[in-house]
């Protein structure tokens, strides 16, 4: 989330008192090569010229409405929705440009996706699509990582994410180290062009400065 304010097809069948305690629908319909995919090959690539163009027109035509990332939506429409969270956390660890603490950044970010979808009780396309949550995978401008979502190519941190995303998807409560109502987060090293949102929320505690230097997690109650 940098630009952000956010700060999450399998399908979930959850409650706010078990979280992901219930597996995943879709895990179970999965083929088995595309279940093979996800944890040790790549997601499916989009990367035509064609689709990008017409991600790009549908983003522009809607950018003030609830359907400013429909185009996404159509271009991974048969993405289960582990891969989809997954291809949002890898894109969203890649734009917070801190190679160097990858691991802690990864698990922060899929923590807070798995927050918002236990929150919105599994539905993570709209956790992933809400308009302007996600803004530096999901906008298009010149620091975006929005091709990174569409085509992750590093299958060393897909791998890495899948996992996490999984492990927060099955766990009946959320991550210890990342507090339930933790769904807002800013990357500090994203972009020097865009100025860090004057939130009033109760930052979460990272105990890494390195860390907290590229992402910081912020307490927010009141989401929906």
């Amino acid at each position: 989330m940098t630009k952000k304010y956010f700060p999450a097809a399998l399908i979930l069948f959850v409650s706010l008192e078990t979280g992901f305690a219930q597996p995943l629908a879709a895990e179970k319909i999965t083929p088995a090569s595309k279940a093979s995919a996800l944890q040790s090959g790549l997601p499916r690539c989009v990367d035509s010229e064609v689709d990008i163009a017409e991600i790009r027109r549908v983003q522009k035509a809607n950018d003030k409405t609830s359907h400013k990332y429909d185009g996404y939506r159509k271009a991974l429409h048969a993405d289960s929705a582990l891969e989809l969270a997954a291809r949002l956390a890898y894109a969203e660890t890649v734009a917070a440009s801190c190679p160097q603490q990858e691991d802690q950044v990864a698990t922060l970010i899929a923590g807070v996706i798995g927050n918002r979808v236990r929150i919105r009780r599994g539905d993570v396309a709209s956790v992933v699509f809400q308009r302007n949550q996600f803004s530096s995978s999901l906008n298009i401008y010149p620091e975006s990582r929005y091709r990174d979502f569409l085509c992750p190519d590093d299958s060393a941190l897909w791998r890495k994410v899948v996992a996490k995303v999984r492990a927060n998807f099955k766990a009946s409560k959320p991550d210890a180290a990342i507090p339930k109502d933790a769904v807002n987060y800013y990357l500090y090293r994203h972009s020097d062009r865009f100025k860090a949102p004057a939130w009033k929320l109760e930052e979460a505690l990272i105990a890494d400065e390195k860390t907290r230097e590229c992402i910081r997690v912020f307490r927010n109650p009141a989401w929906k």
